[in-house]
């Protein structure tokens, strides 16, 4: 494990709104983590086209990505690798270790490494994947162990979003919980239990929160007026430095 906490930056890639205008929207969601030595490309959208040019748009080059980071195997966070491989295959590509054997020589053909993760990992030093999570949908999300706290970053959170930050603050109990940014999939989830949600999240001490994509409008509203100023949009273009 890396003795020392890591800064850099994240840059959300794709999702079904942006924060700024020219930028591609679309049902998905990627980002690219810089972390000084290492980018990391996480998830890929739904549409190799829209996640290209959103990364040229905003300054992210596909031979900078030395690693991709797939949360879980549904088309809205893997869609968009394949034509991102044709751009750069000199990377590994870490996917959870249930993913379809199908799958992985696909991404093999290309000249990619695929890595498939089972259990928590640490992948570079100070970042690392919680391992396969849930059931019926397995995902694994990232944690980084950042100089300004632990960052949590999801695809979808099939397996729970609390359980996924309950397993970050499990990696690296000693730190707190500086960000958690990404899908919640709470579309479909009642108010009163997105507000436990909430609430638990303040029980675990987590600082700033950005529920994109499959979170649903209700919890994004309830999020943002519970953390005001600590709520952050994570539409396309939206970039966090930790």
């Amino acid at each position: 494990m890396a003795k020392e906490p890591v800064s850099g930056e994240l840059v959300v890639l794709f999702n079904h709104y942006a924060e700024k205008p020219g930028l591609g929207t679309d049902w998905g969601f990627s980002a690219v983590v810089r972390l000084g030595d290492e980018t990391i490309l996480f998830d890929t959208g739904k549409e190799g086209d829209i996640l290209l040019d959103n990364m040229r748009k905003l300054g992210v080059f596909p031979r900078e990505i030395d690693a991709v980071f797939i949360s879980h195997i549904h088309y809205d966070h893997i869609g968009g690798l394949e034509d991102f491989l044709r751009e750069n295959s000199n990377v590994r590509v870490f996917v959870p270790a249930s993913f379809p054997r199908q799958v992985v020589e696909k991404i093999e053909a290309t000249g990619a490494e695929c890595v498939r993760i089972a259990a928590p990992m640490e992948i570079f030093p100070g970042v690392w994947s919680t391992g396969e999570m849930g059931g019926a949908i397995m995902e694994q999300a990232m944690v980084i162990n950042a100089d300004s706290g632990v960052v949590v970053i999801t695809g979808c959170a099939h397996p729970g979003i609390v359980s996924i930050v309950e397993r970050a603050h499990a990696i690296f109990p000693s730190r707190p919980i500086y960000l958690v940014i990404g899908g919640f999939h709470l579309l479909a989830t009642p108010l009163t239990d997105i507000s436990r949600i909430v609430e638990r999240f303040e029980q675990l001490g987590v600082k700033k929160v950005s529920p994109t994509h499959c979170s649903g409008d209700q919890a994004r509203n309830l999020f943002r007026k519970r953390y005001g100023g600590n709520y952050i949009s994570g539409g396309v273009g939206t970039v966090i430095k930790f």
